[in-house]
Protein backbone atom coordinates (compact mmCIF):
# COMPACT_ATOMS: atom_id res chain seq x y z
CA UNK A 1 0.00 0.00 0.00
CA UNK A 2 1.60 3.54 -1.32
CA UNK A 3 2.18 6.33 1.45
CA UNK A 4 -0.70 9.33 0.27
CA UNK A 5 1.11 12.58 -0.34
CA UNK A 6 -0.01 15.89 -2.28
CA UNK A 7 2.34 18.46 -3.27
CA UNK A 8 1.19 21.97 -1.14
CA UNK A 9 -0.64 24.54 -3.16
CA UNK A 10 1.93 27.15 -1.81
CA UNK A 11 5.33 26.90 -1.61
CA UNK A 12 6.81 25.57 1.88
CA UNK A 13 9.70 27.44 3.52
CA UNK A 14 12.48 24.99 4.59
CA UNK A 15 13.77 25.25 6.75
CA UNK A 16 11.31 27.76 8.78
CA UNK A 17 12.43 30.79 9.64
CA UNK A 18 9.62 33.00 10.34
CA UNK A 19 9.85 33.47 13.53
CA UNK A 20 13.31 31.73 14.06
CA UNK A 21 12.77 28.31 15.81
CA UNK A 22 14.21 28.18 19.49
CA UNK A 23 16.34 25.03 18.80
CA UNK A 24 16.98 22.17 16.11
CA UNK A 25 16.38 18.39 17.37
CA UNK A 26 18.51 16.44 15.12
CA UNK A 27 16.06 13.36 16.36
CA UNK A 28 18.91 10.58 14.60
CA UNK A 29 21.14 11.38 17.30
CA UNK A 30 19.06 12.64 20.31
CA UNK A 31 15.99 10.30 19.74
CA UNK A 32 14.90 7.58 21.94
CA UNK A 33 16.15 4.77 19.42
CA UNK A 34 18.81 3.41 21.85
CA UNK A 35 16.33 2.78 24.72
CA UNK A 36 14.30 0.42 22.17
CA UNK A 37 11.51 3.16 21.76
CA UNK A 38 10.50 4.61 18.17
CA UNK A 39 10.68 8.66 17.96
CA UNK A 40 7.35 10.64 16.94
CA UNK A 41 6.50 14.02 16.62
CA UNK A 42 4.18 13.53 19.40
CA UNK A 43 7.29 12.16 21.83
CA UNK A 44 9.19 15.30 20.77
CA UNK A 45 6.64 17.92 20.98
CA UNK A 46 6.02 16.43 24.47
CA UNK A 47 9.70 16.92 25.39
CA UNK A 48 9.77 20.16 24.19
CA UNK A 49 6.49 21.71 26.10
CA UNK A 50 4.15 21.95 23.39
CA UNK A 51 1.04 20.64 24.11
CA UNK A 52 -0.30 20.06 20.68
CA UNK A 53 1.78 18.12 18.12
CA UNK A 54 0.07 19.79 15.39
CA UNK A 55 1.80 23.47 16.23
CA UNK A 56 5.14 21.33 15.81
CA UNK A 57 4.30 19.78 12.75
CA UNK A 58 2.77 22.83 11.14
CA UNK A 59 5.57 25.08 12.25
CA UNK A 60 7.65 22.89 10.32
CA UNK A 61 6.13 22.36 7.07
CA UNK A 62 3.24 25.20 7.14
CA UNK A 63 0.53 22.59 6.21
CA UNK A 64 -2.11 20.79 8.39
CA UNK A 65 -3.82 18.44 5.92
CA UNK A 66 -2.05 14.76 6.26
CA UNK A 67 -1.00 13.95 2.71
CA UNK A 68 0.65 17.09 2.61
CA UNK A 69 2.23 16.55 5.63
CA UNK A 70 3.66 12.98 4.04
CA UNK A 71 5.06 15.15 1.03
CA UNK A 72 6.74 17.36 3.51
CA UNK A 73 8.30 14.18 5.41
CA UNK A 74 9.83 12.22 2.84
CA UNK A 75 11.07 15.99 0.96
CA UNK A 76 12.37 17.87 3.44
CA UNK A 77 13.33 15.06 6.21
CA UNK A 78 14.15 12.07 3.85
CA UNK A 79 11.13 9.90 5.73
CA UNK A 80 10.80 6.76 3.00
CA UNK A 81 9.44 4.10 6.00
CA UNK A 82 5.94 3.79 6.89
CA UNK A 83 4.38 1.25 9.61
CA UNK A 84 0.76 1.91 8.58
CA UNK A 85 1.36 1.75 4.73
CA UNK A 86 -0.97 5.12 5.18
CA UNK A 87 1.58 7.53 6.64
CA UNK A 88 5.99 8.27 6.65
CA UNK A 89 7.34 7.85 10.24
CA UNK A 90 10.42 8.92 11.61
CA UNK A 91 13.67 7.04 11.28
CA UNK A 92 17.31 7.34 12.31
CA UNK A 93 18.54 6.69 8.79
CA UNK A 94 16.40 9.23 7.33
CA UNK A 95 18.40 11.80 4.89
CA UNK A 96 17.78 14.57 6.88
CA UNK A 97 16.42 14.19 10.21
CA UNK A 98 16.28 17.18 11.84
CA UNK A 99 12.89 18.80 13.50
CA UNK A 100 12.70 22.95 14.41
CA UNK A 101 11.07 23.77 17.42
CA UNK A 102 8.93 26.92 17.25
CA UNK A 103 9.29 29.58 19.52
CA UNK A 104 7.60 29.22 22.91
CA UNK A 105 3.48 30.23 22.62
CA UNK A 106 3.65 28.97 18.47
CA UNK A 107 0.27 28.52 17.48
CA UNK A 108 0.18 26.52 13.95
CA UNK A 109 -3.86 27.72 13.47
CA UNK A 110 -4.72 30.85 13.45
CA UNK A 111 -7.76 31.96 16.16
CA UNK A 112 -10.55 32.37 13.14
CA UNK A 113 -9.38 29.05 11.88
CA UNK A 114 -10.17 27.78 15.28
CA UNK A 115 -13.49 29.18 15.05
CA UNK A 116 -14.17 28.52 12.02
CA UNK A 117 -13.94 24.56 12.16
CA UNK A 118 -16.19 24.79 15.78
CA UNK A 119 -18.72 26.47 13.44
CA UNK A 120 -18.14 23.53 11.07
CA UNK A 121 -18.34 20.72 12.95
CA UNK A 122 -21.22 22.17 14.92
CA UNK A 123 -23.13 22.57 11.57
CA UNK A 124 -22.57 18.90 10.84
CA UNK A 125 -23.74 17.54 14.30
CA UNK A 126 -26.72 19.47 14.31
CA UNK A 127 -30.03 17.44 14.27
CA UNK A 128 -31.20 19.60 11.43
CA UNK A 129 -28.47 17.40 9.48
CA UNK A 130 -30.40 14.37 10.04
CA UNK A 131 -32.96 15.82 7.77
CA UNK A 132 -30.80 16.20 4.58
CA UNK A 133 -31.47 12.90 2.64
CA UNK A 134 -32.88 12.49 -0.43
CA UNK A 135 -31.64 11.46 -4.11
CA UNK A 136 -31.78 14.64 -6.94
CA UNK A 137 -31.33 12.32 -10.49
CA UNK A 138 -28.46 10.41 -9.90
CA UNK A 139 -27.32 11.82 -7.34
CA UNK A 140 -28.19 10.40 -3.63
CA UNK A 141 -27.55 12.51 -0.87
CA UNK A 142 -27.64 10.90 2.82
CA UNK A 143 -26.28 11.50 6.25
CA UNK A 144 -23.61 9.29 6.17
CA UNK A 145 -21.92 11.54 3.84
CA UNK A 146 -21.91 14.43 5.96
CA UNK A 147 -20.55 12.27 9.20
CA UNK A 148 -17.37 11.53 6.85
CA UNK A 149 -16.99 15.21 6.37
CA UNK A 150 -16.96 15.84 10.01
CA UNK A 151 -14.74 12.94 10.44
CA UNK A 152 -11.89 14.33 7.73
CA UNK A 153 -12.63 17.56 9.45
CA UNK A 154 -11.51 16.42 12.60
CA UNK A 155 -8.90 14.63 10.95
CA UNK A 156 -7.65 17.97 9.24
CA UNK A 157 -7.57 16.05 6.23
CA UNK A 158 -10.28 18.77 5.30
CA UNK A 159 -9.02 22.19 7.11
CA UNK A 160 -11.49 25.14 8.03
CA UNK A 161 -10.53 28.63 7.10
CA UNK A 162 -11.78 31.75 8.64
CA UNK A 163 -11.85 34.78 6.39
CA UNK A 164 -13.09 38.15 6.72
CA UNK A 165 -15.80 39.93 4.87
CA UNK A 166 -13.07 42.23 3.13
CA UNK A 167 -11.28 38.83 2.30
CA UNK A 168 -14.54 37.41 1.14
CA UNK A 169 -17.50 39.80 0.40
CA UNK A 170 -19.47 38.11 -1.70
CA UNK A 171 -19.58 34.24 -0.04
CA UNK A 172 -20.56 33.18 3.50
CA UNK A 173 -18.64 29.56 3.09
CA UNK A 174 -17.06 28.12 0.14
CA UNK A 175 -15.50 24.16 -0.21
CA UNK A 176 -12.48 24.34 -2.39
CA UNK A 177 -11.69 20.78 -3.52
CA UNK A 178 -8.13 21.25 -4.39
CA UNK A 179 -6.96 22.47 -1.35
CA UNK A 180 -9.57 20.60 0.54
CA UNK A 181 -10.85 23.25 3.03
CA UNK A 182 -14.09 24.54 3.92
CA UNK A 183 -13.76 28.39 4.28
CA UNK A 184 -15.74 30.55 6.12
CA UNK A 185 -16.41 34.41 6.57
CA UNK A 186 -17.01 35.69 9.69
CA UNK A 187 -17.17 32.41 11.79
CA UNK A 188 -17.59 34.18 15.15
CA UNK A 189 -21.18 35.34 13.31
CA UNK A 190 -23.09 32.25 14.07
CA UNK A 191 -26.18 32.25 11.99
CA UNK A 192 -28.85 30.00 10.47
CA UNK A 193 -28.36 31.25 6.62
CA UNK A 194 -24.85 30.70 7.29
CA UNK A 195 -25.11 27.15 8.72
CA UNK A 196 -27.31 26.28 5.88
CA UNK A 197 -24.82 27.39 3.56
CA UNK A 198 -21.84 25.04 5.53
CA UNK A 199 -24.74 22.67 5.07
CA UNK A 200 -24.29 22.95 1.31
CA UNK A 201 -20.53 23.14 1.01
CA UNK A 202 -20.52 20.23 2.79
CA UNK A 203 -22.14 18.62 0.71
CA UNK A 204 -19.56 19.36 -2.04
CA UNK A 205 -16.40 18.05 0.57
CA UNK A 206 -18.63 15.12 1.04
CA UNK A 207 -19.58 14.03 -2.70
CA UNK A 208 -16.04 15.27 -3.59
CA UNK A 209 -14.65 12.53 -0.61
CA UNK A 210 -16.75 9.71 -2.33
CA UNK A 211 -15.88 10.70 -5.68
CA UNK A 212 -19.17 11.09 -6.92
CA UNK A 213 -19.49 11.61 -10.43
CA UNK A 214 -21.61 14.45 -12.25
CA UNK A 215 -22.18 17.34 -13.67
CA UNK A 216 -21.36 20.76 -11.94
CA UNK A 217 -24.63 21.80 -12.43
CA UNK A 218 -26.02 18.56 -11.38
CA UNK A 219 -23.95 18.79 -7.53
CA UNK A 220 -24.75 22.74 -7.30
CA UNK A 221 -28.61 21.44 -7.53
CA UNK A 222 -28.32 18.77 -5.20
CA UNK A 223 -26.12 21.29 -2.85
CA UNK A 224 -28.96 24.14 -3.33
CA UNK A 225 -31.01 21.44 -1.84
CA UNK A 226 -29.38 20.51 0.85
CA UNK A 227 -29.07 23.88 2.15
CA UNK A 228 -32.83 24.50 1.66
CA UNK A 229 -33.36 21.51 3.68
CA UNK A 230 -31.29 22.59 5.98
CA UNK A 231 -33.26 25.80 6.71
CA UNK A 232 -36.49 24.07 6.79
CA UNK A 233 -35.11 21.61 9.67
CA UNK A 234 -34.17 24.86 11.67
CA UNK A 235 -37.51 26.27 11.38
CA UNK A 236 -40.54 25.79 13.46
CA UNK A 237 -43.18 24.37 11.36
CA UNK A 238 -41.88 25.12 7.83
CA UNK A 239 -44.73 23.70 6.07
CA UNK A 240 -46.79 26.15 7.04
CA UNK A 241 -44.31 29.36 7.73
CA UNK A 242 -41.94 29.11 4.85
CA UNK A 243 -43.47 29.93 1.14
CA UNK A 244 -41.31 30.00 -1.53
CA UNK A 245 -43.55 32.41 -3.64
CA UNK A 246 -43.39 34.96 -1.01
CA UNK A 247 -39.26 34.63 -1.27
CA UNK A 248 -38.92 36.76 -4.30
CA UNK A 249 -38.03 40.04 -2.36
CA UNK A 250 -35.30 38.33 -0.70
CA UNK A 251 -34.02 35.53 -2.31
CA UNK A 252 -32.63 34.54 -6.04
CA UNK A 253 -34.91 32.22 -8.46
CA UNK A 254 -32.45 29.22 -7.49
CA UNK A 255 -32.89 30.02 -3.98
CA UNK A 256 -36.88 29.46 -4.37
CA UNK A 257 -36.61 26.92 -6.61
CA UNK A 258 -34.27 24.44 -4.53
CA UNK A 259 -36.47 25.74 -1.48
CA UNK A 260 -40.12 24.58 -3.24
CA UNK A 261 -37.75 21.04 -3.79
CA UNK A 262 -36.71 21.00 -0.23
CA UNK A 263 -40.39 21.51 1.15
CA UNK A 264 -41.24 18.46 -0.65
CA UNK A 265 -38.48 16.54 0.58
CA UNK A 266 -38.95 17.49 4.07
CA UNK A 267 -42.92 16.37 4.03
CA UNK A 268 -42.11 13.12 2.50
CA UNK A 269 -39.54 12.95 5.40
CA UNK A 270 -42.47 13.76 8.50
CA UNK A 271 -44.12 10.63 7.14
CA UNK A 272 -41.61 8.20 5.84
CA UNK A 273 -38.31 6.95 6.77
CA UNK A 274 -38.12 6.27 2.80
CA UNK A 275 -35.43 8.57 1.13
CA UNK A 276 -37.33 10.15 -1.70
CA UNK A 277 -36.01 10.13 -5.55
CA UNK A 278 -36.81 13.30 -7.46
CA UNK A 279 -36.16 11.54 -11.35
CA UNK A 280 -34.12 13.46 -13.81
CA UNK A 281 -37.40 14.40 -15.82
CA UNK A 282 -39.02 16.58 -12.47
CA UNK A 283 -40.59 19.08 -13.37
CA UNK A 284 -39.92 21.26 -9.80
CA UNK A 285 -35.84 19.61 -10.56
CA UNK A 286 -35.94 21.09 -14.10
CA UNK A 287 -37.02 24.21 -12.96
CA UNK A 288 -33.61 24.23 -10.08
CA UNK A 289 -31.74 23.69 -12.91
CA UNK A 290 -33.26 26.40 -15.48
CA UNK A 291 -32.57 29.18 -12.27
CA UNK A 292 -29.00 27.90 -11.69
CA UNK A 293 -28.10 28.61 -15.46
CA UNK A 294 -29.19 32.38 -14.70
CA UNK A 295 -26.07 32.53 -12.52
CA UNK A 296 -23.15 33.35 -14.89
CA UNK A 297 -21.00 31.09 -12.54
CA UNK A 298 -23.08 27.74 -12.78
CA UNK A 299 -23.64 28.48 -16.40
CA UNK A 300 -20.52 28.70 -17.96
CA UNK A 301 -19.62 25.17 -15.80
CA UNK A 302 -22.74 24.09 -16.01
CA UNK A 303 -21.79 20.99 -18.81
CA UNK A 304 -18.61 20.15 -16.78
CA UNK A 305 -17.54 17.25 -14.89
CA UNK A 306 -17.25 18.14 -11.65
CA UNK A 307 -14.16 16.06 -11.37
CA UNK A 308 -14.21 14.85 -7.79
CA UNK A 309 -10.62 13.76 -6.16
CA UNK A 310 -11.04 12.44 -3.47
CA UNK A 311 -10.08 13.79 -0.07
Amino acid sequence: MAVKHRTPMRPVPWPPRDPAPRASYTYAVHGSWKSGVRETFKRIAQAHGITDVWDLIYYNFRVGNPDEVNYSLNRYLGCTKTLDGFNYCLDPRDASPTVYIPPVGFKGERAVDVTARNLILTTLGSAAMDQIRFRLGDIIVHRKMFARVEELMRSKSILAIGMTRAEAPNIRALYNMTMNTIQVRDPGENTMLKRAVIAHESLHAGMDAELVPGLVLDHEAAAHVAEALYICASTVDPLRTIRPAEMSGTAPAHARAAMVLALRIYEHGTRSKLTLSIPQDDAQLAALRESLLLVSEYRTRAGLSIGSNGV
